[in-house]
């Protein structure tokens, strides 16, 4: 009687009986993503205890650890994962958005702003002056192809540690929500590596919106 929320436990109960019926006859191991994956994962485990299906990974990922690395070249980029949930950002914020904060002062002072610019919010940034001028200086292009290329390896190379050194061309992921933004970064990442076409199937606690959802990456809300 002195629990909060008693009836969480019937949702999250629900919610593994039907990610269990979903996956019952996959060949793929399930991948739990972040930090809500995780609980998610042991009660599966419990759940699923005896019935022969391949033993779940946990995967330590994040939206932003898995978002440059499954970005393109900066010519051909336009960040239209990040700007379809967050355009009135600063560009200090787009700098973290990419894991690049750390080099927010050197490169204001390679463009010739101050601190306050670079942390002043725009209504719009991606039609903002200072955010033309970042992405169209060298030293930007240079450290985002250098990141970009140095965290894509990592990440690929984590990845394919599940599956015994390689990379997988089907991937079953599971999350909370809201919109599956990981998994999209995810399918980018894969999509654009080897000549095999890659598949991710992702099941959600809630999923309030698609995002970039198509064939090849499937999204499903089970609660």
């Amino acid at each position: 009687s002195d629990d909060l929320f008693p009836e969480i436990a019937f949702s999250l109960f629900t919610f593994v009986v039907l990610l269990h019926r979903a996956v019952r006859d996959s060949k793929s191991p399930i991948c739990f993503l972040s930090r809500e994956g995780q609980p998610l994962m042991r009660l599966f485990e419990m759940y699923r205890s005896g019935d022969g299906y391949p033993s779940p990974h946990y995967l330590e990922v994040s939206r932003r650890s898995t978002f440059l690395p499954s970005l393109g070249p900066l010519h051909s980029e336009s960040f239209e994962r990040l700007f379809r949930q967050y355009w009135s950002i600063s560009t200090w914020e787009f700098l973290a958005s990419l894991g690049l904060e750390e080099h927010a002062a050197r490169l204001q002072g390679i463009i010739g702003v101050n601190e306050t610019a670079m942390r002043q919010r725009s209504s719009h940034l991606p039609s903002a002056q200072l955010f033309q001028l970042l992405i169209q200086s060298p030293a930007f292009r240079t450290l985002y192809e250098e990141q970009r290329a140095l965290q894509r390896e990592a990440l690929l190379a984590y990845l394919a540690s599940f599956y015994d050194g390689v990379l997988p061309t089907e991937m079953v992921v599971v999350d909370v929500g809201w919109k599956g933004t990981i998994q999209d970064n995810l399918f980018a990442i894969l999509s654009q590596t080897g000549d095999s076409p890659r598949r991710i199937r992702g099941f959600y606690f809630g999923l309030l919106a698609s995002g970039f959802a198509q064939a090849e990456n499937v999204k499903s809300g089970l609660l």
